[in-house]
């Protein structure tokens, strides 16, 4: 198969699967919104957050793991899920972290969370995937493809700065649940995208390389 017609089967297969759970996940944090909590005030704000946590970790597994599986030509909804069932202690742990981790360095400084993400963009295909050692595959692709993780990473922090500020207007001009459906729905796609061109750098480095 040429790298073409890979990366064709890739989105054909995986769209679907990806935009039904970016949806689904588009609406559950819409319908969290009209809960409107007020920290601290109101104790429900945390099974609210962890709502919201557990569904973006879903659907993210979900896109991870149907791109993984399209790579090796099994990308269904039952073996995805099938995928995603038998990774998520892993996953939750690593997103936990992971998250835990970006959200502390974002409050002190914009910078230290932006760190830690860039230095962990192939974090999610090697848990996702069962790799023996996910961190360690994570910064040995980083190694293999040094240049290929600069240049992604300029323009994964240019596409999130628009998304973001995209996302600020779209809640002043629409606020409430339709604003917050429609700023969902432009992040899980924009994260979709952002996902394919990661994942096209991990097949391309995991292809070359034979120590990852």
């Amino acid at each position: 198969m040429t790298r073409l017609k890979a990366n064709q089967s890739l989105g054909v297969r995986t769209w679907p699967i990806a935009i039904t759970v970016v949806v689904i996940n588009a609406l559950v944090q819409a319908l969290l919104i009209i809960a409107n909590p007020t920290p601290p005030e109101t104790w429900w704000i945390w099974p609210l957050a962890i709502t919201s946590f557990l569904a973006i970790a879903f659907t993210a597994a979900v896109v991870v793991a149907a791109m993984t599986l399209a790579g090796w030509g099994q990308c269904h909804w039952r073996t995805v899920l099938i995928q995603v069932r038998s990774r998520a202690l892993p996953w939750l742990g690593y997103a936990s972290a992971l998250s835990f981790i970006a959200l502390t360095g974002f409050v002190f400084w914009i910078i230290p969370g932006i760190i830690v993400l860039a230095l962990t963009p192939y974090l999610p295909f090697a848990v996702i995937g069962a790799r023996p050692n996910p961190v360690r595959s994570n910064f040995r692709a980083i190694r293999a493809g040094w240049g290929r993780w600069i240049g992604l990473c300029i323009v994964s922090i240019l596409i999130v700065a628009g998304i973001w500020l995209g996302s600020s207007l779209a809640s002043f001009f629409i606020p409430g649940v339709l604003g917050g459906f429609i700023t969902w729905i432009a992040t899980g796609l924009v994260g979709i995208a952002l996902l394919r061109l990661w994942f096209r750098a991990w097949q391309k480095v995991n292809s070359t390389s034979t120590d990852i």
